[in-house]
Order: C-alpha cells, then structure tokens, then sequence
C-alpha cells in the first residue's frame, strides 16, 4: 500500500440511535493501483454520547 499510485481515504461516520443520541469518528484508509482491497488504519473518536 505504500506504491503504486496510493490514495488515503479518510471518512467522517455518525451513528444515530433511537434516542437521537450521536457518535462521531473519523476512519483512515489506504489504497493503491494493484490492490482490490483497502488496508484499515483506524479511527479517531470526535464524540460520543451513547
């Protein structure tokens, strides 16, 4: 993942529950050219209330 045209995807997720309460992180992952899956790097929490 360190070749070959290398892409780092970075998502922002928020879940919602039933009682509207919400959490938000963020999830960063690589990918390149040659590979047809995406390495996971992890994620950073930005809030969490349930």
């Amino acid at each position: 993942y360190y070749e070959n045209q290398v892409k780092s995807i970075v998502a922002k997720y928020t879940y919602i529950n039933k009682d509207k309460e919400k959490d938000i992180f963020i999830a960063s992952s690589f990918m390149n050219a040659d590979e047809c899956s995406v390495r996971f790097n992890g994620y950073i929490t930005l809030s969490r209330e349930f």
